[in-house]
């Protein structure tokens, strides 16, 4: 009955392969010779993936529970020793430790300064602690970057400030290739180009100002 179940369970195509299989157990130990897998590639893939996972732009709750869902399927693959001396609580302990370190390892560099908190503290924490210390530092770096920079006013003034004003009137930091003064250029000097209405120079004008303007030899 056992052999008739499993040689109709199979594809037409490995009928002929196990026909004249005498027992169910011999049918069942030619099929799981040929087509048995071992978990080495799955394990392989899950631990190549854990290594080359990055947060990147992910936030924290989405990169952890990432990485979560990975250890939890790797543990499918793995048994904890069953015993009483107390091997089983630190191999569980040690394997925390790896865990911490890959989620470490995988933060971006924003979160140096808490990572080095957690690697300096004596125990290592567990994974969901960490995870409870990384989540604050997440926050803070999110506030810091939403508030806009304060620029003290005098500092752009005097970083930013391209002339400078004497009696009410500005003078720039252009130079007449003329006069060769300060406060004007050639194309602009008021003794070449004429002086514009509102300003005609004579003598009771101030001497420093009317120079900057080119007028200082007008009579």
């Amino acid at each position: 009955m056992v052999i008739s179940w499993l040689f109709n369970s199979l594809v037409p195509d490995l009928h002929d392969n196990v026909a004249y299989a005498d027992t169910a157990q011999e049918m069942w130990a030619d099929l799981e010779e040929r087509f048995c897998q071992g978990n080495a590639p799955r394990v392989h893939e899950l631990k190549r993936d854990l290594a080359l996972m990055r947060q990147d732009r992910l936030s924290i709750a989405a990169y952890y529970t990432k990485m979560k869902g990975i250890w939890d399927t790797l543990s499918n693959y793995s048994t904890i020793p069953q015993c009483t001396c107390g091997i089983a609580k630190e191999f569980i302990l040690e394997r925390d430790k790896e865990k911490v370190h890959q989620f470490l390892m995988g933060l971006t560099d924003a979160f140096h300064m808490v990572r080095s908190q957690i690697l300096n503290t004596e125990p290592l924490p567990s994974p969901n602690k960490v995870y409870a210390l990384v989540t604050p530092e997440e926050k803070q770096l999110q506030v810091n970057a939403s508030q806009t920079p304060i620029i003290d006013a005098a500092a752009l003034h005097a970083t930013n400030a391209s002339s400078w004003t004497t009696r009410g009137i500005t003078k720039s930091k252009d130079r007449c290739a003329h006069y060769k003064k300060l406060g004007h250029t050639k194309n602009k000097c008021f003794a070449l180009v004429g002086y514009p209405p509102n300003l005609q120079p004579h003598r009771t004008f101030d001497h420093n100002i009317t120079q900057s303007y080119g007028g200082g030899h007008t009579a």
